[in-house]
């Protein structure tokens, strides 16, 4: 291996080893040597890391040192604390080392993207940052960024990242940073002094780099929002307040305002139960000439809730490779659903926008046919994922105030089927939410055409041809058996399960078909009554 023996060479002679190695290596992930080597390499490389004056050397050092920090192999057993304790001084970190401000940025960035590889890879390193005071550390740089004059973003991102990975790996540094170190505080400042440094522009945006670090602030938040207590929630109106303004200031990049909106969904779904964390969600924004004017929906400012559904409907027609369209929308739902369970109005709002009056026109088609926001949704309650398809359906209940009936109208019975049997619906009835009685605005076009609506599919269906027409009452009564026949032999072979609606109000198994006959003699013989 040639790094080892590494300090023995000449600066000039090191640096060739070093820049041949990372040359050779640009693209590796495994490196094939025994542990002692490992180790000995390792050690090396810093040493002539620390003893090394030269920005160069430093640089090739710290690529090199990158590189192996790829391979997990050996990671804990060659990483020492001395060597975890230079990449804090190197990445500025430790504020204790006097020749902090030395340091090139080049070699800051280096040393904290060293240091971000190794947190990932390595249990033992996390340990030790357990223990060397780095979550005050870091907290403490990230506060003092405006008083240090660090205008460095990629470094400010890569403290961050540190910051998101620390607090995601141990789970029970995020209370410490929370009460110790008022990190929420410090988090929620950062963004503030992103967004107040755009208030001079004639018009105030974000830029790629400011949405690359908001985004990595908005991951510790959701760390250190995890499993809020109800105590919390002064913290978590703050933390809305903040991301109100982040949510209306202009993002001029669609696909950079994307990731952005994205983070600040998966911090609000933390939020579950908390109204009036939400409603500082839905005030008028103080940002200076915002992406767009407050949209006013019966007092309340939407521009938020519009911007979510935009995000929800441009993922639902655009799911990108590498990422699933369970983890595209399921946040976003989440949230729909919280906020409209929390704030009545909001409620409102998405049910005119997503489940409006339907007229004779809407009532041609299927529910789930169109290009409609509230067609794709009723395609995703039979989505093969369960997640998705009871997430969208558990939405659109609640925008129906829980009402059965309301929820078949708009969506079809089939297509309610899975939220309804899960709750025990089948039969109708009413959800436990404490929703107000008034009616439902229909228009008068619906009104008139309702009766021709197969409820089971949604909408009017076309007359046909019955397939029994010209039979006799003997063919109609075989071809009834032989039905009955092939059900019999698919429930046998297990092809089927046969059931019919229990008392419960959810699906029971029977054991022959012909139970499904008596049970409709039975409510024959009921509703003559």
């Amino acid at each position: 291996m040639e790094l080892v023996g590494l300090d023995k060479k000449s600066e000039k002679d090191a640096e060739k080893v070093l820049k041949h190695f990372n040359e050779t290596n640009v693209q590796a992930t495994k490196f094939e040597m025994k542990l002692e080597d490992r180790r000995k390499a390792w050690k090396d490389v810093f040493a002539v890391l620390v003893k090394s004056d030269d920005t160069n050397l430093k640089l090739e050092a710290l690529n090199c040192a990158r590189i192996l920090s790829r391979d997990k192999s050996g990671l804990n057993e060659s990483i020492s604390e001395v060597i975890v304790n230079t990449l804090l001084k190197l990445g500025r970190i430790d504020d204790d080392d006097q020749n902090a401000s030395k340091h090139s940025d080049k070699v800051v960035l280096e040393s904290l993207k060293v240091l971000s590889n190794l947190l990932h890879q390595s249990c033992v390193v996390q340990s030790y940052c357990t223990k060397n005071g780095f979550l005050s550390k870091i907290l403490g740089k990230i506060a003092n960024y405006s008083k240090s004059g660090d205008q460095n973003n990629q470094s400010k991102v890569f403290d961050f990242r540190l910051l998101f990975l620390f607090t995601a790996l141990c789970p029970e540094q995020r209370e410490i940073a929370k009460y110790n170190h008022e990190g929420l505080k410090t988090l929620r400042e950062s963004l503030e002094e992103i967004l107040n440094a755009k208030f001079d522009m004639e018009e105030p945006s974000l830029g790629e780099e400011d949405c690359l670090i908001v985004c990595e602030v908005l991951k510790v938040v959701f760390n250190l929002t995890v499993d809020s207590k109800t105590e919390e929630t002064k913290d978590l109106i703050l933390v809305a307040r903040t991301l109100n303004r982040v949510l209306r200031i202009n993002v001029k990049d669609f696909d950079l305002k994307l990731k952005v909106i994205n983070n600040c969904i998966n911090v609000i779904t933390n939020m579950e139960g908390k109204a009036d964390a939400f409603k500082a969600l839905v005030e008028s924004s103080d940002i200076l000439l915002p992406a767009e004017p407050d949209i006013v929906y019966e007092g309340v400012v939407v521009n938020i809730v519009q911007s979510f559904l935009e995000f929800l409907t441009h993922k639902i027609d655009n799911t990108l490779p590498g990422s699933t369209l369970k983890e595209d929308i399921t946040p976003c739902l989440s949230v729909l659903w919280n906020v409209s369970r929390s704030l009545r109005l909001v409620r409102k709002f998405l049910k005119s926008v997503i489940l409006p009056p339907l007229t004779a026109m809407d009532i041609k088609d299927k529910p789930e046919d169109g290009n409609s926001l509230k067609a794709k949704l009723v395609s995703l309650l039979t989505n093969t994922n369960g997640d998705i398809s009871t997430m969208v359906a558990e939405l659109l209940y609640v925008l129906c105030k829980e009402n059965v009936g309301r929820l078949i109208k708009h969506t079809g019975y089939g297509n309610a089927a899975g939220l309804l049997a899960r709750r025990g619906l089948m039969a109708g009835g009413k959800g436990a939410g404490d929703f107000s009685e008034d009616e439902e605005s229909d228009t008068e076009e619906y009104l008139r055409e309702r009766h021709k609506i197969n409820p089971v599919i949604g909408c009017v269906e076309e007359p046909v041809v019955s397939p029994l027409e010209g039979m006799s009452e003997e063919q109609k009564e075989y071809e009834a058996m032989q039905l009955v026949n092939l059900m019999d032999k698919m429930q046998r072979t297990g092809l089927i399960s046969p059931c019919r609606v229990g008392e419960d109000g959810r699906p029971e198994a029977v054991e022959h078909v012909m139970q499904l006959i008596e049970g409709q003699k039975e409510k024959e013989q009921e509703d003559s009554d």
